[in-house]
């Protein structure tokens, strides 16, 4: 008994000393997860770096925004390669305000770096430094709605010159208040910065000579002052949808731009000029509903070459549009689309003499496939000069119906329509014609479209109108004698199309003739109204058919014309004979060309 009260002492000992090691031991673990109480931004972003999680200010510090405040310098040292505390997981800085400039010239930057809600007070130069993997200068996921509650702000210039990103880059909500230059920067992932707002009215959103790898989206984003990416390469798509170009002066440049991939400027608002000159394009192009907003300034295409189609359905143009030279390798939708601008050349500031001004200006463009402009209104000058298509849609809503108001000479194409599929007939395309200055090759293009298609009908439209053209100039320029023989031609053979109409008006002038020089005495014998030319010759039954013909048909003898004459007593006969005479020696020579194909 004294044995077993002795072992149940000594397992109540052994039962207490391990419940106070576990107390012991608890205490030790709750002290450590305690958070380290960091009086300083400093010494509480050097630690979450050292653990490789992200520093939220507005968190830790929450109501003490004094404390939100880094020196860039700090942020300097601490993305240095030398400092070997800065962990695989790189830099996550939440909600800071960085004082000074942030100097990061010529810097191998190894790992991630993200600048989340952060605003820059000072100048930030990035030059020609290089990020290892993603740079992230962007607002946070929190929204409301469509308001953001929180955003990376620049409150003076950026300067991003040369820079180089081996991941990607994101400017997502970001705003610029002063300059901010990306020339030459390279980015080899995506650049991301829907809803990036550039504030500054008048310095250079400068994207020259930007290079990216993928994609590039700019969707929402809002330019108050100049912007410019002449000469940047985009090896994936350029997505600005419902981008917003405000200023109303300064150019909005994507001259020489090129896009390995889609380009899409849906919704886009530009409200100065803009300037797409020599921009390559790969795949498609789409500016669907973006509006031109600038009644004086130019929207220029001139040179832009696109590999695929473009979309400019319901675009609007307030101001003058050029596509001079431009070349699309799909069809060019304009469906619905508004070109509006009535302004003359010395409104916009036209001043070249060598160009002559045109309010909506294709000149030489080319489309491999379809032009579509079912519903588009044009309602100024307009030149279609040198442009090639393959097929056509003139089908617009309005045309402008001033003299000299639509150039079309040296326009060529396969095939036209009006609306979808259907042909279109000629009185719904020479609204379009009619008000344009003459131009042969337009009239001969359209007639060998619709006989290539069986619309003869409508191919001698055509014709008529063509020689109406012509003869209105022959008025204008006093060749009187010229503009009758263009009448007489379309009369007679339809302008050589119809050969059957000069048979049916020699028909009529032979019948006419039999009838002025028909009949013979009592005895039937001797004609009435004819005599022997020569008295002394025999006497010859007379026919006045064969007498009419003989007489109206040149080059032919059938030895009845060269026997009898009208006699002097028959004045209207002989008078009548001499008209009937000259009509045979025009209708048959013109008759006869026109069936031989001389006459076109």
């Amino acid at each position: 008994m004294k044995d077993k009260a002795q072992f149940s002492k000594t397992n109540l000992s052994r039962y207490a000393i391990a419940i106070l090691l576990f107390i012991q031991f608890a205490c030790v673990r709750l002290v450590a997860l305690e958070p380290p109480g960091f009086q300083t931004a400093q010494e509480y972003i050097s630690a979450s770096v050292r653990d490789g999680i992200a520093a939220d200010l507005s968190k830790y510090f929450s109501d003490q925004t004094n404390k939100w405040v880094v020196d860039a310098r700090f942020l300097e040292g601490l993305l240095s390669p030398t400092n070997h505390s800065i962990t695989r997981h790189g830099l996550k800085l939440h909600h800071a305000i960085v004082t000074n400039r942030f100097d990061l010239v010529n810097a191998e930057i190894p790992n991630d770096t993200y600048f989340v809600d952060c605003t820059f007070t000072g100048p930030i130069d990035f030059r020609h430094s290089h990020f290892h993997r993603d740079l992230y200068f962007s607002r946070s996921a929190s929204v409301k709605g469509d308001v953001l509650y929180r955003t990376t702000t620049f409150q003076t210039n950026a300067d991003f010159y040369g820079m180089k990103v081996d991941g990607d880059s994101y400017f997502r909500g970001a705003s610029f208040n002063s300059g901010v230059r990306f020339e030459q920067a390279e980015i080899k992932g995506s650049l991301y910065a829907e809803r990036a707002e550039f504030v500054s009215l008048g310095e250079l959103a400068n994207f020259k000579r930007l290079t990216v790898g993928r994609l590039t989206t700019l969707e929402g984003a809002t330019f108050n002052g100049p912007v410019s990416f002449t000469h940047a390469h985009f090896s994936s798509s350029f997505i600005a949808y419902g981008a917003n170009f405000l200023n109303p002066t300064n150019r909005a440049s994507f001259n020489t731009i090129k896009v390995d991939g889609h380009a899409n400027l849906d919704s886009t608002t530009f409200a100065g000029p803009v300037d797409f000159g020599g921009a390559e394009v790969l795949l498609q192009m789409q500016m669907e509903e973006a509006h031109f907003t600038n009644s004086t300034n130019v929207a220029s295409f001139n040179g832009a070459r696109v590999g695929g189609a473009a979309f400019f359905g319901k675009a609007t143009f307030r101001g003058p549009v050029e596509f001079r030279r431009a070349f699309f390798g799909g069809n060019f939708q304009a469906n619905d689309t508004k070109f509006i601008n009535v302004s003359s050349a010395r409104e916009v500031g036209h001043t070249n003499s060598s160009i002559e001004f045109f309010n909506a200006d294709f000149k030489g463009m080319r489309v491999e496939g379809a032009a579509h402009f079912n519903k588009a209104a044009f309602a100024g000058r307009v030149s279609f000069k040198d442009a090639s298509f393959q097929a056509m849609d003139l089908s617009a809503q309005s045309w402008p119906t001033n003299a000299h108001s639509i150039e079309l000479d040296g326009m060529s194409f396969k095939r036209i329509g009006s609306g979808t599929n259907a042909i279109s007939p000629w009185k719904d395309i020479q609204v379009v014609v009619t008000p344009s200055p003459y131009r042969p090759d337009v009239y001969l293009s359209l007639e060998s479209f619709f006989r290539r298609q069986g619309y003869d009908d409508e191919a001698d439209h055509v014709l008529y109108a063509k020689n109406r053209e012509v003869r209105k100039n022959l008025w204008n320029e006093r060749q009187y004698i010229q503009g009758v023989a263009n009448w007489l031609l379309g009369f007679v053979v339809g302008y050589g199309r119809h050969p059957e109409n000069a048979i049916y008006i020699g028909v009529f002038f032979i019948c006419l003739g039999v009838l002025v020089v028909r009949g013979v005495d009592a005895a039937g014998k001797t004609p009435k109204k004819v005599e022997k030319q020569k008295p002394e010759e025999a006497d010859r039954s007379y026919n006045a058919f064969w007498y009419s013909l003989d007489l109206f048909a040149p080059a032919i003898d059938l030895q009845s014309a060269n026997y009898w004459k009208p006699k002097q007593d028959s004045g209207f006969a002989r008078h009548y004979m001499r008209i009937h005479r000259i009509a045979g020696w025009i209708l048959v020579p013109i008759c006869i060309a026109a069936m031989m194909g001389i006459i076109k």
